[in-house]
């Protein structure tokens, strides 16, 4: 059994503690729930900028944050942040002597650093730009586009980096006011997992933490639309199209999840599926780059197909993977397939919890739902799954008015379309 301890200091900041004993490493980080979901249109994309903005060491206003940069690398910790849709996190992995200036520097990031320089400012801007434009030109994108489609420009739906209009256009107090509206004890979840010592570790987070003052959170939720729509940016001037087929899944517990993952699998698992990879890539060979995948947030899951082909073969592509729908859907799915889905998902489970920094992701992913993930747990949910669960979720997902389409190239929509109203 893996002991989790999950508290509260008295300004409201959660903490989550994994002991990993012998591993001599540990893993920290925090999460702020601020994410693109929590913007609106005028602001998408501050969300990423603060992240930007409070990752930077250089800021002449907070004294202790280039110092205690120094003294990570000094200690060869790895360090990163990210923002997604519904939360930015900053985390950390090292030795465990590291423990004590790792935490440090999370306090000067989401704590210490109220004011930012102009000059930083502008020049984060820049940066900025560039990873939006080298964004916006490659495939990359097909994630965020799906999203749009199926859940509209609101909430998840919502772009992490922003437009290059909005970007240009955040002022620094509207960087400073994300920071003092949701950087917040009661907005935040501390993690640390590894080779750790229960009662130092809690004395070392009080110690630093205890002082962060407890002020109100304000950040905007929006509702996501009901029915999905289509995505589609004409770029005729290249030589390949990607396409994403995606269907919204609510999120009931933690089995929808699972099962939704079984069903890409089945569907289109670019090395184990017999189904949408082998007609596409093996038997027509008009693509190369075929796959799914889930993606997880807290009240829903979006299920994805993607493939990567010629102009002129996206129709073709489009009408094969709704023939295997259909074909999923009318003849089900066998035993050999399901059993085949269930225990590549228990491996990549198993897989990802010996990774410490995955598992670190997974433990302040989910504390930030305000739920506690164990392994265990999962693995036992899999391993109770029938293939009947999986063949009724799918004929609740697969459905032509639960779809969204996202299309960056250039393609006969009309034909498009036609192929998608064929779904059963």
């Amino acid at each position: 059994m893996n002991e989790v301890l999950n508290f509260y200091l008295e300004n409201g900041l959660q903490v989550l503690l994994h002991k990993i004993p012998n591993i001599k490493m540990i893993a920290t980080g925090i999460w702020i729930k601020q994410g693109s979901k929590n913007e609106n249109d005028e602001m998408n994309g501050i969300s990423h900028y603060t992240e930007h903005m409070a990752f930077n060491r250089n800021n002449s206003n907070n004294k202790d944050i280039e110092r205690n940069f120094q003294s990570l690398n000094d200690f060869g910790v790895t360090y990163n942040a990210t923002t997604t849709k519904e939360y930015t996190y900053y985390h950390f992995k090292g030795l465990k002597e590291s423990l004590d200036i790792c935490l440090k520097t999370i306090k000067s990031i989401v704590v210490n650093n109220t004011k930012f320089d102009k000059e930083i400012f502008l020049n984060e801007r820049k940066v900025i730009l560039q990873e939006a434009r080298s964004y916006y030109a490659s495939f990359n994108q097909i994630v965020e586009c799906i999203n749009q489609a199926i859940y509209g420009n609101y909430s998840v739906g919502r772009n992490i980096l922003g437009s290059l209009d909005n970007i240009s256009n955040i002022k620094l107090e509207d960087v400073e006011k994300i920071v003092s509206n949701t950087y917040t004890p009661e907005n935040a979840v501390l993690i640390l997992i590894g080779d750790i010592d229960y009662d130092k570790s809690i004395k070392l987070i009080e110690d630093i933490f205890e002082d962060w003052e407890d002020t109100p959170t304000f950040k905007i939720n929006e509702n996501i639309i009901d029915t999905p729509g289509i995505y589609y940016k004409k770029t005729p001037n290249t030589s390949n199209s990607v396409l994403s087929l995606g269907f919204k899944v609510k999120n009931g517990n933690i089995e929808d999840i699972l099962i939704s993952e079984m069903l890409i699998k089945i569907l289109a698992d670019p090395i184990m599926s017999q189904r949408i990879t082998q007609k596409i890539r093996q038997e027509k060979g008009i693509a190369y780059n075929v796959g799914g995948f889930v993606t997880e947030y807290e009240d829903f899951s979006t299920l994805a197909i993607s493939v990567v082909c010629k102009h002129e073969d996206v129709e073709e592509a489009t009408g094969i993977i709704v023939e295997e729908i259909n074909h999923l859907l009318g003849e089900g799915i066998n035993d050999e397939e399901f059993n085949r889905a269930k225990m590549s998902l228990i491996t990549e489970k198993n897989l990802d919890f010996n990774d410490l920094s995955k598992k670190l992701i997974y433990f302040g992913k989910y504390a930030s739902y305000n739920q506690l993930y164990f392994l265990e747990n999962t693995i036992r949910k899999i391993k109770k799954i029938q293939l009947d669960d999986v063949v009724k979720k799918s004929k609740n997902i697969l459905r032509y008015n639960n779809l969204g389409l996202a299309i960056i190239g250039d393609t006969n929509m009309d034909i498009v379309i036609e192929n998608l109203e064929k779904i059963s």
